[in-house]
């Protein structure tokens, strides 16, 4: 398959980061996650082509296979997936950043508090998913409610800077609400075929 476009696509997403952030007040960097899930290595080697490093997968097996390329090595990886329990032990020091799973936003400071206490982890950030929806409304009160999560941890002594929220969808929303990671793969790559 031919990225021959990406580099337009990648500008057009980074104008459209510039003016959501410049609407929302926002100057932090925001990190592009490339999401090469469902194509090929050539995918990735475009990303990286294209000044992107960050690349996601949703799929341990599919970022093992896509790692052990020759390209793999120079991509930083994110498993954005959901982590089964048998693939649990492939994963420590292949990605910088991993999604175990979901909890409810009222379970979610005793659970930072727990991953947080736990010495061989490291607790990054927040992430979520807005529901499949154009209205900007919907989304808009799923990011900020995740940012506000963000800040009760921090008033409660724990500060985790990291605010993963946005897809190829609506990632103009999650920059204006303050998003430091969007994950984004139709937008960059086009349509997936599989």
């Amino acid at each position: 398959m031919s990225f021959a476009d990406l580099a337009g696509r990648l500008a057009h997403v980074r104008a459209e980061i510039a003016q959501r952030q410049a609407r929302g007040g926002w100057s932090h960097p925001v990190t592009i996650v490339a999401v090469t899930k469902g194509f090929g290595v050539d995918a990735v080697q475009a990303a990286l082509d294209a000044g992107l490093a960050d690349i996601g997968e949703n799929r341990v097996q599919e970022a093992l296979d896509k790692m052990g390329s020759p390209v793999g090595p120079r991509a930083t990886w994110h498993l954005i997936g959901h982590l089964q329990r048998n693939k649990a032990k492939l994963v420590p020091g292949r990605f910088v950043l991993v999604q175990k799973s979901g909890c409810a936003p009222a379970d979610a400071p005793a659970l930072a508090r727990q991953i947080a206490a736990a010495g061989a982890l490291a607790l990054e950030g927040l992430m979520t998913l807005a529901p499949l929806t154009d209205d900007t409304d919907v989304q808009r009160r799923t990011f900020r409610g995740l940012r506000a999560l963000r800040d009760q941890l921090k008033e409660d002594g724990l500060w985790v800077p990291t605010l993963s929220m946005g897809m190829s969808a609506d990632y103009g929303t999650a920059v204006e609400e303050g998003a430091t990671v969007i994950r984004l793969g139709t937008v960059l790559f086009g349509a997936r075929t599989t």
